[in-house]
């Protein structure tokens, strides 16, 4: 479950690392009107947003938009479509073991959602090498994104 994964990463944080100064949440935050310890300096969206619908994406925005200081950043770690949008509709996983459904938005497309909430590309880097045997398949592949907000 995601409160497991949480409890594992927050048990990893304080072992390796001075963990002070780092909240831990589980829910939806983008429900909270004033979330604890906001703004943010750091947000980190890893394998998130293929699986949001355009609404409750255009809701992260905001909520990143409304709770971030000047100097923020954010670090992005997404599969993105590499030639054109990829949607799975539904689909039966043997990874997974289930269905589900995911929208694998281009690079061009993200960069230009985050920067109309003033959030620019500082870098960015396919996370896998061409012929990686992480590449599986050839209308996806993992990205990592450092965006920083910008004063506009």
């Amino acid at each position: 479950t995601a409160e497991g994964m949480l409890k594992k990463g927050k048990e990893y944080l304080e072992s390796k690392c001075d963990s002070r100064g780092i909240s831990y949440f589980h829910g939806d935050i983008l429900e909270k009107k004033f979330p604890k310890n906001a703004p943010y300096d750091l947000f980190f969206i890893s394998g998130l947003i293929l699986y949001l619908d355009e609404k409750t994406l255009l809701k992260l925005l905001k909520f990143i938009k409304a709770f971030a200081t000047n100097n923020s950043i954010i670090v992005m770690r997404e599969p993105v479509g590499v030639k054109k949008e990829h949607i799975l509709d539904n689909i039966f996983s043997e990874d997974l073991q289930m269905n589900y459904s995911a929208i694998y938005r281009t690079e061009k497309d993200l960069l230009n959602k985050f920067d109309k909430i003033n959030f620019i590309e500082s870098k960015n880097i396919w996370v896998h090498q061409d012929g990686s045997k992480f590449n599986k398949w050839s209308e996806t592949r993992l990205k990592l994104f450092v965006l920083k907000r910008i004063q506009k």
